[in-house]
């Protein structure tokens, strides 16, 4: 609908979608994008109610195939980015997402939150405090990406000298949520897929193994009580 400027592969658009939006709460608040194949939901009320509607969910491949829903079969050669993605707690519904949810919050602890703060403050005092050292500079590239990733890797428990390691994986697996990703992006992401992939489960066997003062070590410990076999005398 060229009338509404909604074109989510132009740069003008992505530099300032608020005037596309805002037409469409006006005139379309329900939307179908043929160019892209979406229904583009404007209006607060409307995406709440479809949020909590329990009839709708993130995914439908635990009760169909893409098939049923019209939809072409996934190519073989993205099963490992897929197959990381579809693991994530926001990809899954009950009642798998019940029980990793429970795991997490048994490991994920007020205690363990609150013992971050100190880092947290200190990291991005040092980092806000060399951008304005400087005179400015990017902030987002020198303060609000590095600043989570540091905070998430140290509460992991990724060592140090891995996490530049991070932040490439994690732009590699994003391309794959671009609209129609070219070929050379969905390869990165299947590769940062699988090195990632690979990188969290050696590191979960080595903190299972010898654990640390971390979440993955609180979920390695976790997951062995819940799957230990009950105790024979």
């Amino acid at each position: 609908m060229s009338d509404v400027a909604y074109d989510p592969w132009s740069p003008d658009f992505v530099a300032d979608p608020y005037p596309a939006f805002e037409r469409l709460r006006a005139e379309r608040p329900v939307y179908f994008d043929e160019p892209t194949g979406q229904w583009v939901v404007s209006r607060h009320a409307d995406v709440d109610a479809l949020l909590r509607d329990r009839r709708l969910g993130r995914t439908y491949l635990h009760v169909a195939g893409h098939e049923k829903f019209g939809r072409e079969p996934e190519p073989e050669f993205l099963r490992p980015f897929w197959d990381l993605n579809r693991a994530g707690m926001l990809e899954l519904e009950p009642p798998t997402h019940t029980r990793l949810r429970r795991l997490v919050a048994k490991a994920f602890t007020a205690r363990m939150v609150e013992g971050l703060r100190p880092m947290v403050r200190a990291l991005a005092e040092d980092l806000a405090g060399a951008l304005a050292a400087k005179g400015g500079g990017d902030l987002i590239a020198e303060v609000a990406e590095p600043l989570p990733v540091t905070v998430i890797a140290e509460m992991l428990g990724v060592p140090a000298e891995d996490r530049p390691l991070l932040r490439p994986w994690s732009a590699g697996i994003c391309g794959m949520f671009e609209l129609n990703p070219s070929m050379e992006a969905q390869r990165t992401a299947v590769r940062a897929a699988t090195e990632f992939s690979d990188y969290l489960r050696a590191l979960a066997r080595a903190r299972a193994a010898e654990p640390r003062d971390d979440l993955i070590s609180a979920l390695a410990q976790v997951v062995d009580e819940e799957t230990a076999l009950p105790r024979t005398s």
